[in-house]
């Protein structure tokens, strides 16, 4: 397989998990409960880091966003990134808290001497600090081209002031809700700062479409070796951003979170019902508890399209006629009952990889 090179960028912690230098692109989300209600934060919470969310971050307005810092460091595992706008001092209440990283939106709290005492904070904590701008954050109109500079030149002041007070623990995101000029602002910054990048594309719409914004935006900085660490902001559930994430990092061979299915789109000569086919076979897979997951596995509709189009597949079958095809690195081995194809080739699975 390709393997892209990564631009490689000095490396900071967030609680275990490292950000920049050799470490793998990590994953990030979100809480989106009500801060009130714990159990449903911790709930959220968990579901997420069940989906492989890497670090979890949290929104601090006031005391119910320190609380809920609180709650979660004593009964989750999972580094907590506050996210902190317009009073410089909720950080202050956040790293009380216990946060692993703070959060700083150069729109909302720009003064030297907040900044300085932030980064006071951090360095005696030992915590990073990531600089985060949004379009949003702009009441003028700029259009790309001038979001792009305005975005850069907020960013770069933020980072002098913390290097001329001799602190390098630092992230960086630049986000747009254009797929344009987030790619833009990311690769200027990219060539600009030594520091790693949080990359996301921001109030992306419906969730439908905000997956293909994300997809495209962070696929393409990613497949130019762009981006440290991701979040896929959607409309939707935590867990969703967090499988979405995850889509990406794999469809580009960054990451191997699991098994690889891949199915045909199916044609006039499929006669089974493939897409609920592949969906029961993906629940079922996903509920082994297999040793091995970097293995690819087909589903397909034909033999048309399998084995010939899923030669590369470890393993597979292509129903066809009264019979399903199974199949080993492009041979067909044997032909079983339809009925019989999906539980053949799971057993198959868990023989091989377990």
């Amino acid at each position: 397989m390709y393997k892209m090179a990564r631009k490689l960028k000095k490396a900071v912690k967030i609680g275990n998990v490292e950000i920049g230098g050799n470490a793998p692109v990590s994953v990030q989300t979100m809480i989106k409960a009500p801060l009130g209600n714990l159990k449903e934060v911790l709930a959220e919470a968990k579901k997420a880091r069940q989906a492989g969310c890497e670090i979890l971050r949290v929104a601090v307005e006031n005391q119910q966003g320190r609380r809920a810092i609180e709650y979660l460091k004593k009964h989750i595992n999972i580094p907590i990134e506050a996210d902190v706008h317009f009073d410089w001092r909720l950080a202050f209440l956040s790293l009380d808290a216990g946060a692993d990283a703070v959060r700083l939106n150069p729109n909302n709290i720009a003064g030297k001497k907040q900044i300085l005492a932030v980064v006071k904070e951090c360095r005696e904590k030992n915590i990073p600090i990531r600089i985060g701008i949004n379009s949003g954050g702009f009441r003028q109109k700029l259009g790309d081209a001038g979001i792009v500079r305005a975005m850069l030149s907020k960013v770069s002041r933020y980072v002098k002031i913390m290097e001329d007070a001799h602190f390098y623990d630092i992230m960086i995101s630049l986000k747009t809700s254009s797929v344009n000029s987030t790619v833009q602002v990311n690769r200027l910054a990219s060539k600009r700062f030594d520091y790693p990048l949080h990359l996301g594309i921001t109030a992306t719409g419906p969730k439908q479409e905000g997956i293909i914004k994300s997809c495209v935006g962070l696929g393409i900085l990613l497949s130019e070796g762009i981006g440290d660490t991701i979040r896929v902001s959607l409309n939707a559930q935590p867990w969703e951003e967090v499988e979405a994430g995850k889509g990406i990092l794999q469809a580009l061979g960054l990451r191997v979170f699991g098994p690889e299915i891949i199915s045909c789109p199916k044609c006039s000569r499929c006669e089974v019902d493939l897409e609920s086919i592949v969906e029961q076979f993906k629940r079922k897979l996903l509920s082994m508890d297999l040793k091995r997951n970097n293995f690819t596995v087909a589903v397909m509709g034909c033999e048309v399209n399998g084995p010939g189009e899923a030669a590369h597949a470890d393993l597979g079958v292509a129903f066809g006629g009264g019979f399903a095809a199974f199949f080993e690195q492009g041979k067909i081995v044997k032909r079983v009952a339809k009925a019989r194809a999906i539980d053949e080739l799971l057993k198959a699975i868990k023989n091989r990889f377990n």
